[in-house]
């Protein structure tokens, strides 16, 4: 699936170069030959495809944008749970993921 942004191109300059030109186009030098060279650059169209796994990566970014970096109400949950000596450790748990942890890394 591939997205086709359509945008318009001000000029091969970049932003600076379009506020010249349409300067010029405003302050009555040669005002008609100004306003053409204008309107002829801005129908250029560009188009960009962007390929699966950059829409996925694009997806990825704007759901862990929306995530709080924190679950407070989970450190809240954890801490109520230690204070009153409720929280259990797992300590073959604990072993298992550090092993599973270990081998993503190899």
């Amino acid at each position: 699936m591939a997205i086709h942004l359509n945008s318009q191109i001000a000029g091969r300059a970049g932003p600076q170069q379009a506020r010249a030109d349409s300067s010029q186009a405003s302050s009555g030098n040669d005002k008609n030959n100004s306003a053409s060279h204008v309107s002829a650059r801005s129908s250029q169209i560009s188009t960009v495809s962007l390929s699966d796994t950059a829409q996925n990566l694009n997806n990825i970014q704007r759901k862990m944008a929306d995530t709080p970096e924190i679950d407070q109400s989970k450190v809240e949950r954890l801490k109520a749970a230690i204070d009153s000596g409720q929280y259990q450790i797992d300590s073959e748990r604990i072993a298992v993921g550090m092993i599973n942890m270990d081998s993503l890394i190899d």
